[in-house]
């Protein structure tokens, strides 16, 4: 079975950035959103784009 984790350093980059109020809620959400392009796919370079994408977005 692949492991279904995000890129690291793009979660601790989070991690840094947001506050602790919201942080834990908005890593969970982009988790989600990872694994669900994730699971099924051949490939896991979508879905490593997408969760970049989201934490590069302004």
């Amino acid at each position: 079975m692949r492991d279904l984790k995000p890129p690291g350093l793009a979660r601790r980059l989070l991690e840094l950035w947001l506050p602790d109020a919201y942080g834990e809620a908005i890593l969970g959400d982009l988790q989600e959103g990872f694994r669900a392009r994730a699971e099924g796919r051949r490939w896991l370079l979508p879905a490593r784009m997408w969760y970049w994408s989201q934490v590069l977005h302004p």
